[in-house]
C-alpha cells in the first residue's frame, strides 16, 4: 500500500487525479495532512509500504 500526503492539494483533488491516471485506488491512501504528528500517526495506523510526502516543506510548517 501507498500513503500519499499532499500538503498542496485537497485529498479530493488528489483522488480525482489518481482516477484520471488510472491508478488502482485499492492500495492508495491519500491525505492532505500538514501536521507532522498527524502524518506519523497515519503512518503507524496504515503501515504502508511506501510513504510519499508532497511537499516536505508544507509538512514542516
Amino acid at each position: 500500500s501507498v500513503l500519499y500526503v499532499s500538503g498542496e492539494e485537497s485529498a479530493g483533488q488528489s483522488k480525482l487525479r489518481a482516477s484520471r491516471l488510472g491508478i488502482d485506488s485499492d492500495y492508495l491512501y491519500i491525505s492532505s495532512q500538514t501536521n507532522l504528528e498527524e502524518i506519523t500517526h497515519q503512518i503507524s495506523q496504515l503501515n504502508p509500504k511506501i510513504v510519499i510526502i508532497d511537499s516536505i516543506l508544507s509538512a514542516a510548517r
